[in-house]
């Protein structure tokens, strides 16, 4: 049987052989073409890739709340790298729900490296669905495709809320300074825009501010999202399904330690007859409904501890 070990030494030894017998000029360029080959075969197979796992998780760990497991890293040729089987878990919760799982491709711009800049593509493989995205030193992109919520473990074993669905959305930002500063992300400088959606979503055992909304399904989920200067305004956010309507608008202020972002958010409810009849009890500590049949409530406060009204 012919093994990858097996064979390198042989193709070695043909494009040895053809360097030989061509003119001096042109052999000259094959033997720099073919030492330069040796030299990155060589990196590729003798590369400490246990000691770069090692300080990866170590860099992840030391700046977040975050416990991190890979379980395997193999090569990508030249320029990347390739995470098997990435588990991500709060500190407080290792053995709980991962708030992520599944496997990372990364591939470094050498060049960028060389500057010390930042130039990295992220191929992301999860629940179903992938997501690719382009980082920078003052530029993010990305785009999700596929992402089964149903796969997503966390929302069960952290909140406890069923979800079912497919994700997919797109997110384009840029900065007027580095996005990157120390151990955070700056966000008083991104401007830019993200959009997603969410085809046929279903959700039970949602609760809001400690209350528990009724259970139930949407044909669709739309939302448009801008971010200027650190103010992240929800230009839209809707819910469209045959029992309820949602309409979500507002603005939250990005801090740096994001739990403490104040926000302003609205968020209007539109029940069918049967819904709300079936559901008197929640609908009963709202509002009175609009002209549009909406029932309004106000979100204050901060992400951390928000305040209705």
């Amino acid at each position: 049987m012919i093994t990858l070990k097996n064979l390198i030494p042989q193709l070695l030894s043909q494009a040895w052989n053809t360097v030989k017998n061509r003119s001096n000029l042109t052999r000259i360029l094959l033997y720099l073409l073919y030492f330069a080959i040796l030299f990155f075969l060589f990196l590729y197979l003798l590369f400490p890739y246990d000691k770069l796992k090692e300080r990866l998780i170590y860099e992840a760990e030391s700046k977040s709340a975050l416990k991190v497991s890979i379980n395997k890293l193999t090569p990508l040729l030249f320029n990347g790298i390739w995470l098997k089987d990435v588990e991500v878990f709060h500190r407080d919760n290792p053995k709980g729900a991962p708030l992520f799982k599944g496997d990372i491709g990364l591939r470094f711009s050498l060049f960028r490296l060389i500057r010390r800049g930042i130039a990295v593509k992220g191929d992301i493989r999860a629940y179903n669905g992938e997501a690719i995205v382009n980082i920078t030193d003052r530029k993010i992109q990305g785009d999700i495709k596929g992402i089964d919520l149903g796969a997503y473990t966390a929302l069960k074993g952290l909140y406890d809320v069923d979800a079912a669905g497919i994700m997919s959305g797109r997110l384009d930002a840029a900065s007027g300074a580095d996005i990157f500063s120390g151990s955070s992300l700056n966000l008083e400088k991104i401007n830019g825009e993200a959009r997603f959606n969410i085809a046929n979503l279903s959700v039970k055992n949602l609760k809001i501010l400690g209350l528990k909304l009724p259970d139930t399904f949407f044909d669709a989920v739309q939302s448009e999202l801008r971010i200027n200067d650190g103010r992240l305004n929800i230009k839209r956010l809707s819910l469209e399904g045959r029992e309820l309507n949602i309409q979500v608008t507002g603005d939250i202020i990005l801090a740096r330690e994001i739990s403490s972002s104040p926000m302003n958010i609205i968020v209007r409810i539109k029940p069918s007859v049967r819904f709300e009849e079936e559901n008197k009890i929640f609908f009963s500590m709202g509002k009175a409904k609009d002209g549009e049949g909406f029932y309004n409530i106000n979100i204050r406060g901060t992400l951390r501890t928000p305040n209705l009204s």
